[in-house]
């Protein structure tokens, strides 16, 4: 089987769709969507122009990525597991309400 090469935009489906867990470094994302430090980097870069993610923390060469969709509460990111607790809550809560 050959190995083919990916294009822009499945690594780019693949970076959001990693980052939909949390946020994440790009040493991480590089490393879960099988591709090198440099080309992640780029393609965040892109992304990050194009408004999909942000940069939590950028200090040398650790920068912190997050989904720009993702829900944060007073600009905390939350991990995957307390924010479907989170976001179940305040569904009932909303609920309730009316």
């Amino acid at each position: 089987m050959k190995n083919e090469k990916r294009g822009g935009d499945e690594i780019r489906s693949e970076i959001l769709e990693f980052l939909k867990e949390g946020p994440s470094s790009i040493k991480k994302i590089s490393e879960k969507i099988n591709s090198n430090w440099s080309t992640t980097s780029n393609y965040l870069t892109e992304l990050k122009k194009d408004g999909k993610v942000s940069e939590l923390i950028s200090s040398g060469n650790l920068k912190i990525f997050r989904r720009n969709d993702d829900p944060v509460f007073y600009g905390i990111p939350l991990k995957k597991e307390i924010r479907v607790k989170t976001l179940s809550l305040l569904l009932d809560i909303i609920k309730r309400w009316k």
